[in-house]
């Protein structure tokens, strides 16, 4: 949950404020395709069972016709000693008429982000910055 770690992960994420421990604001810039859409992002967490798991909700807006919401259930599961493995279930729901059009595309932008975003983190992990 620290903001530096998770600026340095967050593919295109420009800036990270933590409101409290359950709720942060992001400025992430996005390109789909090639439209490049800025989105302000509220993500609210729930279900909280730290160290263990917790929910995520995320709601972007990105002006007039750019708005996405993505949820997701995040599980910290540990294998043995030294490791620990992080399950991860989300999806990206379209929300404005525009992203409904072009959700293909969305969603493999998306399935990237998380791929990029956990092998970033696997990288910060493995540099000791993050104590799990």
């Amino acid at each position: 949950m620290d903001t530096s770690v998770l600026t340095d992960c967050i593919p295109a994420c420009q800036d990270i404020e933590k409101f409290s421990d359950d709720h942060f604001h992001a400025k992430v810039k996005v390109k789909f395709g090639f439209i490049p859409v800025r989105f302000n992002v509220n993500v609210k967490l729930s279900a909280i069972s730290m160290p263990d798991k917790y929910s995520l909700e995320a709601e972007g807006e990105g002006g007039l016709a750019h708005a996405a919401k993505a949820v997701g259930n995040v599980e910290f599961v540990r294998t043995n000693e030294h490791t620990t493995r992080v399950d991860f279930l989300g999806e990206v729901l379209p929300g404005s008429k525009l992203f409904e059009l072009g959700e293909p595309l969305i969603q493999k932008t998306a399935s990237k982000w998380f791929n990029r975003f956990f092998e970033r983190f696997e990288q910060v992990v493995a540099t000791d910055r993050v104590g799990l």
